[in-house]
């Protein structure tokens, strides 16, 4: 094959290609890392790097890191965008299907091959401000099997107290049923069933450490597509956490108990007292006849 040297010249200039002391750049003539590719500003909105497979098998690709002694991860999406009127994510897991029937796809799929690894791992660092961000966020069902667990080692609590007057705080509450209203919000993913709970703003009145004001995306459970801006579409709303009051209620029917016990003892002693005064009454009409 022949190369046109002054076209390849041309080329390499046009995409601003480099390579110095085995550095590759495309778009910039100083390359910080191995392979380098900035974008220009002539790009837009398009990827700057895709992979496409259209192959009846095999991946677009693939990111190993093989040493046994280098921690660092394998694949890295990291975005710093500043704004707020967008949503950036450091990766996105898009599923397209396009058959005819339904298939399971999934849009990030994690998992490990140890029994102490975790397949999964949501965290955030609450670097101050409004706490109204998540570890983790789902939305429209989530479905697990197995254990189900929150941190409840005695080792990380301190100034440990009963719980007093559990009664009066589960009379205090308002158990309601209701819907939720799917035509103002139609696309956060909402249980279009009957609901049994409580009203946010109710118990916060009550219990207000067990609610949060948190963020919640208005238009989480809608379709997207690849290469599409997010538009930032949260908006603040009163949250609670239904498993802190197990503790409550737990306590609640403790209180209840002992005030049954109590009338239980009261009414036994009561009984004692009535077997007594009929066995005199009985004593005493023996002794008449």
């Amino acid at each position: 094959m022949t190369i046109n040297l002054k076209r390849l010249i041309v080329i390499l200039i046009i995409v601003n290609f480099s390579l110095v002391n085995a550095q590759v750049g495309i778009g910039t003539t100083t390359p910080a890392y191995t392979f380098e590719v900035v974008n220009t500003g002539n790009i837009g909105a398009t990827p700057l790097i895709q992979s496409t497979n259209s192959g009846i098998d095999g991946v677009p690709i693939s990111a190993y890191n093989l040493s046994a002694t280098n921690p660092y991860n394998g694949l890295e999406g990291i975005t710093s965008y500043s704004g707020n009127a967008y949503t950036p994510f450091g990766i996105l897991g898009l599923a397209i299907y396009g058959g005819g029937g339904n298939t399971a796809s999934v849009g990030v799929f994690g998992t490990s091959n140890e029994y102490q690894g975790t397949g999964v791992l949501g965290s955030r660092y609450n670097s101050g401000g409004p706490d109204t961000g998540w570890g983790g966020q789902f939305y429209n069902d989530l479905g697990y099997t197995g254990f189900f667990g929150t941190m409840s080692d005695q080792r990380t609590k301190k100034d440990i107290s009963q719980i007093n007057n559990a009664l009066t705080i589960i009379d205090e509450l308002n158990p309601v049923t209701y819907f939720f209203d799917l035509e103002k919000y139609p696309t956060m993913g909402l249980n279009e069933e009957m609901e049994y709970g409580f009203i946010a703003q109710e118990v916060r009145e009550i219990l207000p450490e067990i609610t949060r004001i948190k963020n919640f995306n208005t238009k989480a459970s809608v379709e997207f597509k690849a290469n599409q801006k997010v538009e930032n579409n949260n908006e603040s709303f009163v949250a609670v956490d239904y498993t802190r009051i197990i503790p409550i209620l737990t306590k609640g029917i403790q209180e209840q108990q002992a005030i049954i016990n109590i009338q239980n003892s009261k009414t036994q002693a009561l009984e004692a007292k009535l077997l007594l005064l009929e066995a005199k009454l009985n004593t005493l009409i023996e002794s008449q006849n």
